[in-house]
């Protein structure tokens, strides 16, 4: 073959085989058919001259041609001298019959026993590849499938379009620019789920295998029926009980299915939008928000418009985007085209779209994106004359590479405006002060190009030069201004507003033009631009390689838009996510005074005159008629001394038999005064310097006396007491501030999960003032004490400061956010926990603001997919510098620091990501798995604050979470470990120096959160809080970087569904957000207590069990998620049933909530089943009397007479009492 003369030639026609058969009548001995690739993709080959002679005769009918590059004419009489000596090598080979079904490329169907003949492959190098004929078999034979194997798709494209819109499911093996196993895995998993038998013990061969913890509920026999769903991947399914009806098959993958409407004058299509679907989307952003690009709405206009007037020519004017149309992560938008017959040849356009899944509803607000006109071209509108594109080029002396293009486009926006691959079409650019010219890349070998064509991206690239012209002639003037003409106009340093496309006079499409054409840009800008003023004005021609005009974008308006601007058009306002904790004054109500018990005073020793305080506290309570143990930290158990109502104890914070012989000693001395109280005051003597000690001082022992008090018959108060914890803003008056030390804040993190874990012990967290008088600190002590003792007010977060009393409350501030943090481009990052998906994530979106140096620290090298994201950081220009240690080693991370000031750039900023869970409840939980936890959030932090405190950084920012504000369950060393990182932030801003902690919500794919078992999500769920979806959480972390607070807590989250668990015990904490969220439906009905005690009260000891039972049944089905008729007996035991610790916590809740009762924590383990646990309640519920019931059948019918007489019969003291409570009660309101 090599040897044949050259001069043929092969031309792809866009026209059917019949109508280029009868052209190739005349050339029968020069030019045949080559292939038959669709029903209007035919190609032809030939002798030279006699192929030009035809394409001459095929454009003078404006039937598209396409010459390919090749060195012969295969397929063509020029093939025929070759022909006898490739048939005699193919006589030399042995043939079988194919054991797999073969369609022949030859005939178009299946292949019978010729294939295996010589004459069968003489034949395939000379008649045409008959590959439409091909497809069109397989179609007959259902088939469905269709996997390409080849480096990228391309046959993919061409038998899409031989067989009908939504037949198929079309899968490339591998595809450019998607790594090849990821690819494969994808089409695989199609292959899969459409009942492919996969070979999983081959696949699972090369890889090591690990035992994981199976459910450990039983699994029941229920139906799970998959809801059907069209083969077409983007048809779009209407029910005919919806009022519409749709056309079989799709006009276009852009217009989805056209929806038919009796008697209206309307064209219209509908179709999905999501954040995946139309593929390209999520290659134009805005903030990181994914926005659909203006030339998507005029592209669906144009499509649109093409199907109504039954023409490929026509004009989209007066085009108006009014709202943005946007996509996210968690959900999918349903669009309508509407085209509405206003003229013979014109319609209004409107692009609407509304919530996916409420299309069908009447009450469905529909909002509207775009409006515009759609009409048929006017020989006015046609142009006069072809554009000179070699005189352009003269003009536009700077050229530019893609490359260097798209770079000198984007780079100014910092990352605010993102165009990826399937928008940047610009292959080549010439550019001069107010003109451009584009060369438009071929998309001729990309299956998604053809698929969408005409591509909104490459529309899109005559778009962007409007702008790019205006901000280089705004920067070049600036430039000249300056005296500094050499510089150049636009460059990667400089920052410049955001600007995005708002309205257009008209796009008008003239001529078709197809992906592989020899298309061009030229773009000019109007002489009404203004930078200044903010609106870029300016007009483009889509141009052939002859200069042709084939379309005209005119009145191109491009103006600023602000961050602000597109979330909240998103509905994205992250300031409803924003919250802090907000110290309210509040002064303490009178109370009666306390009956006399028993205080448990756990007192520092090593301070002298800690020592002196605590034992001057002691005599207070001793005067008041307590009685008073003493503890100490030591290393050893002993008790040193026992006098009348005192008595001594030391014994070691981290010995948990310590604490049992604690607890004997304290019920042997307190059968005549019981323990009331258990007063902390071990965090006064501790040291930040000393954290492993102070952890154990402070910590440890909490936990150890949580698990022996459990068993007391009645749980008494616990104050965690602190002095200048919880810090503020530093001021002249509070010098104390800048001298506190923030260990003592773990006791605040701690508390949080206590109140959770152990409803029935009040916990009081009281952080004292450094700067008060120590008589003003005990008197603030003394009346907290006795004051909670009898108050209702439920307050667990109190503080002084300056004379004044203040409580906790959960606020939503005021943020400013329009301020936006300066990234040094020559300066170094660092990231903890660098090499987990967060941290890569968070160094994505570091590089996106323009980073040039990266400090990655993780404990352990990266994994295959850390490599990749490292190496996907590296190709986007910046230094990527991996350091592998412990954050909560010392000695690793001075390492690290000295490597990080000699080898990289100066380090400006650090993001404290580490971290790990290992949860657990406290009454279970063993100090090795509270340390774990602690380790890196606690010693991390510090070592980090003491490397950075003499360096001048940007930003100092600990990821933090919402543990430490609201506490969760099981994760006492987290809100711990949490809760003194927020500490050191503010720490660091009283000293001057920068400080954010920010208290994470759950993160839905990525992070501590994405890695929970599915139980544990479930119970996130559950509370209200939402997952933060990644781009959500590096818009907020954009958002939050430049703010000059020390802590925020960013969390997604329903309050109404979190505040009705709570019943009408809503915490004090969380008052402030209550009268925000009015509750509604079940949270304003009464509690179930009144419901089920009507029926107990007139049933027998049997019906009242089983009525118990059948109440515990509903509730342990809403814990498991399962259907109350889906449970086995009674009898079973609940963590037999799947239960878990977390399950078991909530279950005890909602009934604590029903039920209006308390429960200790440990109820399911006392009373395993429904069975005991029915039998427990029903004797602890209060039963009522016939007298009860009729007292409470009319709550307005007081008989006054009686009133008078039982108010008679009271003593003056009971009168006293009942006074008082009233009182009480009636100042909670004052």
């Amino acid at each position: 073959m090599q040897q044949l003369p050259p001069g043929g030639e092969m031309v792809a026609v866009m026209a059917s085989e019949s109508k280029v058969t009868k052209l190739l009548k005349p050339y029968t001995e020069k030019v045949a058919i080559a292939a038959i690739n669709g029903p209007k993709s035919v190609v032809i080959s030939g002798e030279a001259t006699a192929i030009r002679e035809i394409v001459s005769s095929l454009e003078s009918e404006k039937i598209k041609t396409k010459q390919l590059q090749v060195s012969h004419a295969f397929h063509s009489p020029l093939m025929e001298p070759m022909l006898a000596e490739w048939e005699a090598v193919a006589k030399e080979l042995t043939y079988n019959q194919p054991e797999i079904p073969v369609i022949s490329n030859v005939t178009g169907t299946i292949a019978d026993q010729s294939i295996t003949t010589a004459k069968y492959w003489v034949d395939h190098v000379r008649l045409p590849v008959r590959f439409a004929q091909g497809m069109d078999a397989l179609e007959k034979q259902g088939v469905e499938i269709f996997l390409e194997v080849g480096p990228k798709p391309i046959l993919l494209g061409m038998g899409r379009r031989c067989l009908s819109q939504d037949v198929g499911v079309w899968l490339p093996s591998l595809r450019p620019d998607v790594t090849q196993f990821s690819q494969m895995l994808s089409s695989l998993g199609d292959l899969y789920v459409r009942g492919v038998k996969v070979d999983w013990v081959e696949f699972d061969g090369e890889y090591s295998r690990q035992k994981v913890t199976l459910p450990t509920y039983p699994f029941q026999r229920q139906r799970y029926w998959i809801d059907n769903y069209s083969r077409g991947a983007n048809s779009v399914s209407v029910s005919s009980n919806n009022g519409f009806v749709t056309e079989e098959g799709i006009s276009h993958p852009l217009l989805g299915s056209k929806l038919l409407l009796p008697f209206a004058q309307q064209f219209r299509f509908q179709t999905k939008l999501t954040h995946e679907f139309p593929s390209y989307v999520k290659d134009h952003r805005y903030y990181g928000q994914i926005v659909v690009a203006g030339a998507s709405h005029i592209v669906l206009g144009l499509l649109a418009g093409k199907e109504a007037l039954n023409s490929e020519s026509c004009v989209v004017e007066n085009i108006e985007f009014l709202q943005i149309l946007g996509a996210d992560e968690t959900s999918s938008r349903t669009v309508q085209i509407v085209l509405e017959q206003e003229k013979e040849t014109e319609y209004t356009y409107q692009l609407i779209s509304c919530e996916a899944g409420t299309e069908y509803d009447p009450l469905t607000t529909w909002t509207v994106h775009t409006k515009a006109k759609v009409r048929s071209i006017k020989n006015s509108d046609l142009p006069k004359e072809n554009i000179d594109i070699a005189a352009l080029k003269n003009r536009c002396l700077k050229s530019l590479s893609s490359d260097e293009y798209y770079s000198t486009a984007l780079g100014p926006m910092k990352g605010d405006f993102h165009l990826g691959p399937t928008f940047q079409w610009t292959e080549k650019a010439w550019i001069s002060g107010t003109e451009s010219l584009l060369k438009v890349k071929s998309g001729e070998n990309n299956e998604e190009m053809q698929e969408y064509w005409p591509h909104p991206g490459m529309v899109d690239c005559g778009i962007v030069p409007v702008a790019l012209l205006s901000l280089m002639q705004e920067f070049s003037q600036n430039a000249e201004n300056n005296g500094n003409g050499k510089k150049p106009a636009v460059d990667s340093e400089m920052e410049v507003p955001t600007y995005a496309f708002a309205t257009a006079k008209s796009f008008k499409f003239f001529d078709e033009f197809d992906i592989d054409d020899d298309l061009w840009y030229y773009t000019k800008i109007d002489e009404s631009s203004s930078y200044d003023g903010g609106e870029l004005r300016g007009d483009t021609y889509l141009l052939n390689g002859d200069g042709k005009v084939l379309a005209e974008y005119s009145g191109i308006d491009f103006r600023q838009l602000s961050r602000k601007l597109l979330l909240r058009s998103f509905g994205l306002d992250f300031s409803q996510w924003y919250y802090q904790t907000e110290w309210q004054p509040e002064a303490l109500m009178p109370t009666a005074v306390q009956e006399t018990g028993t205080y448990l005073l756990f007192c520092p020793t090593s301070n002298s005159k800690l020592k002196e305080w605590s034992d001057h506290l002691n005599s207070q309570l001793l005067e008041q008629g307590h009685q008073c143990i003493l503890v100490y930290p030591a290393d050893s158990y002993k008790k040193l001394s026992s006098e009348d109502k005192k008595q001594t104890i030391q014994l070691s914070p981290t010995e948990p038999e310590h604490f049992q012989k604690l607890l004997d000693e304290v019920n042997e001395s307190t059968e005549e005064l019981p323990l009331k109280g258990i007063i902390h005051l071990w965090s006064l003597d501790t040291d930040v310097e000393e954290l492993t000690k102070t952890e154990e001082l402070i910590c440890a022992s909490v936990i150890n006396l949580l698990q022996v008090v459990k068993s007391l018959e009645k749980l008494p108060s616990l104050w965690l007491v602190t002095q200048g914890a919880t810090l503020g803003p530093s001021t002249q008056e509070s010098e104390f501030e800048n001298n506190a030390q923030p260990q003592q804040v773990l006791l605040w993190g701690l508390s949080k999960v206590i109140t959770l874990e152990y409803p029935g012990l009040d916990c009081c967290c009281l952080d004292l003032d450094q700067s008060a008088e120590e008589q003003e600190t005990f008197k603030s002590l003394l009346q907290e004490i006795a004051n909670h003792q009898a108050s209702t007010t439920g307050e667990h977060q109190v503080r002084y400061r300056q004379g004044e009393r203040q409580v906790a409350r959960l606020t939503q501030p005021r943020l400013d956010t329009d301020t936006k943090l300066a990234i040094q481009t020559e300066a170094s990052y660092l990231i903890t926990g660098g090499l987990g998906a967060l941290g890569l994530e968070v160094a994505q979106f570091l590089v996106q603001q323009g980073v040039k140096s990266i400090a990655l620290i993780g404990r352990n090298s990266p994994s295959e997919t850390a490599k990749e994201s490292i190496q996907e950081l590296e190709a986007a220009g910046t230094q990527v510098s991996v350091f592998l240690g412990d954050v909560s080693v010392e000695k690793d991370m001075v390492d690290i620091f000295q490597k990080i000031q000699t080898s990289l750039p100066p380090l400006k900023g650090v993001i404290h990501a580490a971290g790990v869970i290992d949860d657990g409840f406290i009454q279970q939980i063993t100090w090795e798995q509270f340390t774990k936890v602690t380790a890196p959030k606690v010693a991390g932090t510090w070592n980090l604050h003491k490397l950075t405190k003499d360096i001048p950084l940007d930003f100092f920012v600990c990821f933090s979470s919402l543990a430490s504000v609201l506490g969760s369950p099981g994760q006492s060393n987290y809100a711990a470990a949490n809760a003194f990182m927020d500490a050191v932030a503010q720490y660091r801003q009283n000293l001057g120096l920068p400080g954010l902690s920010i208290n994470w919500g759950p993160w839905a794919n990525i992070g501590i959160a994405a890695r929970m078992g599915a139980q544990q999500q479930g119970r996130l769920q559950s509370q209200g809080l939402q997952g933060i979806q990644t781009e959500q959480g590096l818009q907020a972390l954009e958002e939050v970087l430049a703010t000059q607070e020390a802590q925020i807590a960013i969390f997604n989250i329903d309050w109404p569904h979190l505040l009705s668990q709570f019943g009408p015990m809503t915490p004090a904490f969380l008052s402030e957000i209550a009268s925000q969220h009015p509750l509604q439906g079940k949270a304003n009905q009464g509690p179930k207590q009144r419901e089920l005690l009507e029926q107990m009260k007139v049933a027998t000891t049997d019906q009242r069990q089983r009525l118990m039972v059948d109440y515990l049944i509903g509730v342990v089905a809403k814990v498991l998620r399962r259907g109350k008729n889906d449970l086995p007996d009674p009898e079973e035991g609940f963590f037999n049933l799947g239960m878990d610790s977390l399950m078991a916590l909530d279950f005890g809740q909602m009934i604590q909530i029903d039920l209006g009762i308390t429960l200790s924590s440990t109820s399911t383990f006392e009373y395993p089943n429904i069975q005991a646990l029915g039998e427990y309640l029903e004797e602890i519920i209060p039963k009522i009397d016939e007298k009860e019931a009729e007292s409470e059948t009319d709550d307005t019918a007081i008989d006054a007479e009686s009133l008078m007489t039982e108010i008679s019969q009271l003593s003056e003291d009971k009168m006293d009492e009942a006074i008082d409570e009233a009182l009480t009660q009636l100042y909670q309101f004052i």
